[in-house]
């Protein structure tokens, strides 16, 4: 098996976006050659770099090959550095439906450092974030506490009236146990509506 069917072999095991780094083919061959090798496959299509010494297999598509999900990529990269990845607050949001605004650059953020990945031609910016804008993860009570701060103080009130009808008890709890973490105003309002 020569050193770039290793590269792809290894690239396209599940799950897709599965994250490869030159450093995982040292036993195979020096750093430069890996690095030459995974640059020629970057140029024929079949690998996509999506930061500084990560790649992922591509997925091909009508015009040709693109990169994988990011939110697959991510999850990934979690398993890769034990970070955790969530989405920025206005996109938080609009996942819940409290806002129509769909953000024009694609944020997430971050337990570990912040930094810039490529997906193609576009780009997605990782923010290191505090522990309270990512303790609750990605389920609904994380979404809603990054919505929230993403909304302020005035407009999350609002939003948080109408919220007890729809959301789940569970995430409640989970929202109620995160209060000594939050910024005052979110805990005092979420307080507020505590079913």
């Amino acid at each position: 098996m020569t050193l770039s069917d290793r590269i792809m072999s290894e690239a396209k095991k599940a799950p897709q976006g599965r994250l490869v780094s030159p450093v995982d083919f040292l036993d195979a061959a020096p750093r430069g050659s890996v690095d030459k090798a995974m640059s020629r496959l970057v140029q024929r299509g079949k690998l996509v770099r999506i930061g500084r010494s990560l790649y992922a297999a591509s997925l091909r598509g009508e015009r040709g090959p693109y990169a994988p999900p990011v939110e697959k990529v991510l999850a990934s990269l979690s398993k890769r550095t034990g970070e955790t990845f969530v989405p920025q607050g206005s996109m938080s949001a609009n996942l819940l439906g409290l806002s129509k605004h769909v953000p024009l650059q694609t944020t997430w953020l971050t337990s570990g450092k912040s930094r810039t990945l490529r997906f193609g031609k576009g780009e997605v910016q990782i923010k290191n974030a505090p522990v309270w804008k990512i303790s609750l993860g990605n389920r609904p009570a994380g979404d809603l506490v990054r919505a929230l701060d993403s909304l302020g103080p005035k407009e999350a009130e609002r939003v948080l009236a109408d919220m007890p009808k729809t959301f789940p008890g569970k995430e409640w709890k989970a929202l109620d146990a995160a209060r000594p973490m939050l910024p005052a105003w979110m805990s005092r309002l979420i307080g507020k509506v505590l079913p």
